[in-house]
């Protein structure tokens, strides 16, 4: 901690705490922004017009407070409506054991989209294309691709990590392949067995109703037990699609046509399964979610992937004003700055880190809190509302620094004067919304991260605060 000497400007981040009536409290917030403009002159001024019963201000700038770190899992999940298709099984040295299998539910896109008229049909081939979105593991190492027919239909609802659906274990069909020798954005082509052919013409024969076609043909379960690498293809309907090829015995060309059937954004999940023995995270599971900062040797782990997150706790700021000597404190302005450790990555971008992360509020039961409406509450940026949930701070990577910065200043306002319960911080990636649903797209995402917090460390993470104190 240091008083900051003459001519410094304070940093008055935000107003957000005139929102609500304005008191004498928010009076000497006000008087804080003074004293930071009229710092170029003398120190002994500081004194000069502040509010009654006060005759002195420090600005005082302070990075050593001590922040409490844990590594939190997520106990449960949702891995519905993926925006992609999470594939394959890796043997993390820092996170364990990872197993993903997908589960996903095929229809026309319209009932009326099939051929022209079922009877003139000559079947050719049908063909399941997914286009390789990225991968997490060794790209260069081989890896056969299980398809297996789904024994039970996918209803429509919530799915998360731990669900799955019966399948049959004998695959209809398999695809070996390298993630480096089909390379991101190119698409891989499964051939299936005639008979499947045969019934998806038949189905379409029987009846175009979609409904009628999700029911009979069900769906399909992929996975790849080779523990070479875990694969995400893209679950839109322009990348990854099953092609039902075929001839109109009555048009003399005798050209190849195809129809497509598409992934049911609802009907469709990821299946993840961790086991972290022989790693830092050994102890962690849905019965133990919280891991000591000397359970993992003074870092924080966070892999959406798995539904693992970092959760800080802040000191209470009370202990930098004593009031018993009429001491009051006001927040100036406040970054949460970290790094990352140069465990979670490597110079090949085998292991990338997040290029983007977001600032969520803690319940008292080490889960993201919800808002009325039942999504995740996000810190919300500087000079956004702070009591709506529309605008969550989130930062890139800065990849000269090696740092993320999190301007906190507003919220930190909120926590001293009482409107946000002190419960901690998430650190995730950012979560999304769509069609009014809260879509947790980043439970697919393959970029980890572990952040530093020894205390021997230039690089540990830290509060850098500045505030006033009237005295």
């Amino acid at each position: 901690m240091r008083i900051i000497p003459s001519r410094t400007t304070t940093f008055i981040q935000s107003w957000q705490v005139l929102y609500k009536t304005f008191n004498n409290y928010y009076l000497l917030l006000f008087c804080a922004a003074l004293v930071g403009l009229s710092a170029c002159e003398n120190p002994r001024d500081l004194g000069l017009n502040l509010p009654d019963g006060f005759k002195k201000a420090e600005l005082i700038y302070v990075d050593t407070l001590p922040i409490k770190m844990t590594t939190v899992l997520l106990d449960t999940f949702p891995t519905f409506a993926p925006t992609r298709l999470v594939v394959g099984d890796y043997n993390d040295n820092l996170f364990g054991r990872i197993t993903a299998r997908s589960y996903g539910s095929l229809a026309p896109i319209a009932d009326t989209v099939f051929i022209e008229t079922p009877s003139q049909v000559i079947a050719d081939s049908l063909v399941l294309e997914m286009e390789l979105s990225s991968a997490y593991g060794d790209t260069t190492a081989t890896q056969t691709l299980s398809l297996h027919r789904l024994t039970s239909a996918i209803p429509a609802k919530n799915y998360y990590n731990f669900d799955q659906v019966p399948f049959d274990p004998t695959p209809i069909a398999q695809s070996t392949f390298s993630v480096q020798s089909v390379g991101s954005g190119k698409k891989l082509r499964i051939k299936l067995p005639n008979t499947l052919r045969d019934e998806v013409l038949n189905t379409i024969k029987t009846s175009k109703d979609s409904a009628n076609f999700i029911q009979t043909f069900r769906g399909f379960a992929l996975q790849s037990t080779n523990n070479a690498a875990v694969v995400a293809f893209s679950a839109s309907p322009i990348s990854s699609k099953l092609l039902f090829y075929y001839r109109n015995s009555t048009d003399a060309s005798n050209a190849v046509k195809q129809t497509e059937f598409y992934f049911r954004l609802y009907n469709t999940f990821n299946q993840i399964i961790h086991n972290p023995i022989g790693t830092n995270l050994s102890t962690i599971s849905s019965t133990n979610r919280i891991l000591t900062a000397t359970q993992t040797l003074d870092r924080g782990y966070l892999f959406n992937l798995l539904g693992i997150v970092i959760k800080i706790e802040l000191p209470d700021f009370k202990t930098l004003a004593d009031p018993a000597k009429g001491e009051v404190l006001a927040i100036n302005r406040a970054d949460l700055v970290f790094y990352a450790d140069e465990q979670s990555y490597t110079k090949n971008d085998l292991f990338p880190i997040p290029t983007l992360l977001a600032l969520y509020q803690s319940d008292a039961n080490n889960r993201i809190k919800r808002d009325g409406l039942g999504f995740f509450q996000g810190i919300q940026a500087e000079g956004a509302n702070p009591f709506n949930n529309n605008n969550t701070a989130e930062v890139t990577y800065n990849n000269f620094g090696f740092f993320y910065r999190f301007p906190i200043t507003t919220y930190l306002q909120l926590v001293q004067r009482g409107d946000i319960q002190n419960n901690g911080i998430i650190i995730s990636e950012r979560f999304y919304e769509i069609d009014g649903t809260q879509i947790l797209v980043t439970f697919s995402s393959f970029r980890r991260l572990l952040i530093d917090n020894r205390r021997s460390s230039s690089r540990k993470i830290r509060l850098e605060l500045f505030y006033t104190k009237f005295k």
